[in-house]
């Protein structure tokens, strides 16, 4: 029977890192998660700088794979994509911030695309707006692949709850990142942390994506806050704001390529 799907689950994506190096066979050493966004006319997976590249536990991938619905119809038909990490002179191909404790970075991907890709993407405008209450054990969702687990049948992700555990808008601790608390498994790193607009629910009948974006991006996803024992079983979980994604690309314009126009 078809059931209508929402949008939020196509905006994300399992990650799986993979090595190549001098092995004569290539190697995954771990996946996580990302999320599509769309800036300045462009198309980006977005994900934790970690995942991407990790110099003190020595975690160098060489490529991405991800996976995206090929039909607005039907789940079960999706297609992989492979996403080099280092183009010519084994320059990176990602962008990350100029500060280098931020731990967010994005690839562009729309040379990479279809058209028959059903990719739902995040916006800027969907950023919470500056008088957009966010209070303080409010609920959000935290929608990813824990321990690689999702319904692999549809491709579609697994989605945890968590809360408010900080005051959001304010800078924990100095750094750009406010917290959550809540039960978090490794192959989260790089979620999108949402909050639902009930405002703007809406009923669809059976038969294909929901095409509205009832939710607000409140940041991304990336572990445990203090990576240390006692920490970790605190349930308390680093969440970066959402601004620094525009910030990556507007601080990186010069690399990125012409825009290019596709129907998603």
């Amino acid at each position: 029977m078809a059931v209508p799907i929402q949008s939020l689950n196509a905006s994300v994506t399992l990650v799986r890192m993979i090595a190549t190096g001098q092995a004569p066979h290539q190697c995954e050493v771990g996946s996580a998660t990302g999320f599509f966004f769309k800036g300045n006319e462009r198309k980006f997976l977005v994900t934790n700088r970690h995942v991407i590249i990790d110099e003190e536990d020595h975690h160098y991938p060489d490529k991405l794979v991800i996976r995206v619905h090929t039909s607005e119809t039907s789940t079960i038909l999706n297609r992989d994509i492979e996403l080099p990490l280092y183009g010519a002179d084994n320059a990176p191909l990602w962008l990350q911030h100029r500060d280098p404790e931020i731990d967010v970075a994005a690839l562009e991907i729309g040379h990479l695309l279809n058209t028959s890709d059903v990719i739902k993407y995040w916006v800027p405008e969907e950023f919470p707006s500056p008088n957009e209450l966010i209070e303080i054990g409010s609920p959000v969702m935290v929608i990813g692949y824990p321990l690689r687990l999702y319904d692999t049948d549809h491709n579609l992700p697994i989605t945890r709850s968590a809360t408010v555990a900080t005051v959001y808008r304010a800078h924990f601790n100095g750094k750009r990142l406010f917290l959550v608390d809540g039960s978090m498994q490794e192959g989260t790193s790089g979620s999108p942390v949402a909050m639902m607009r009930l405002s703007n629910a809406v009923t669809i009948a059976p038969g294909g994506m929901v095409s509205s974006f009832p939710t607000s991006l409140l940041g991304v996803h990336s572990g445990p806050w203090l990576h240390s024992p006692g920490f970790a079983e605190m349930g308390l979980h680093a969440v970066w704001y959402p601004e620094l994604v525009t910030e990556i690309i507007s601080q990186n314009t010069d690399r990125l390529s012409s825009p290019r126009t596709q129907n998603h």
